[in-house]
């Protein structure tokens, strides 16, 4: 999407957008919600690659909206029994979250191969009707 776009539909000047784009002005909340707005992307994900330093957070799971599922989890255990998350090792913790992630990688990969399979045009002979023309 043109800068220009982008800095229209958030209703700031080019050179402000520009600006923020390169990391030159102050990350304000608004600017991060109103750019997650224009390009489809989870506010949530921008955030968290700015506290982490991380770009690719943001890069990656921007579209996907996967730091928003993580967040809806996490408060679905928080607000049905949230006692047991004070005992929660951390090192289980990491396991846990890594074996999801590889369940997600696998899922989606065999998601990509099915839909890429369902691309493949395989060359098929003329269809002939039996039926005279009329």
């Amino acid at each position: 999407m043109p800068a220009a776009e982008v800095a229209s539909g958030m209703n700031i000047s080019l050179s402000t957008y520009e600006k923020f784009e390169r990391g030159r002005i102050r990350l304000n909340p608004d600017y991060i919600h109103r750019f997650a707005r224009v390009t489809g992307s989870d506010h949530r994900a921008i955030q968290l690659s700015v506290m982490m330093e991380s770009p690719g957070i943001a890069l990656h799971a921007s579209r996907t909206h996967l730091v928003a599922a993580l967040l809806v989890c996490f408060k679905e255990a928080c607000s049905a029994s949230h006692h047991w998350l004070a005992a929660v090792d951390f090192r289980e913790a990491i396991w846990v979250f890594s074996d999801a992630f590889r369940q997600l990688k696998h899922l989606t990969e065999q998601r990509q191969r099915e839909a890429a399979a369902l691309m493949v045009d395989e060359p098929t002979e003329p269809r002939v009707s039996s039926k005279p023309l009329r």
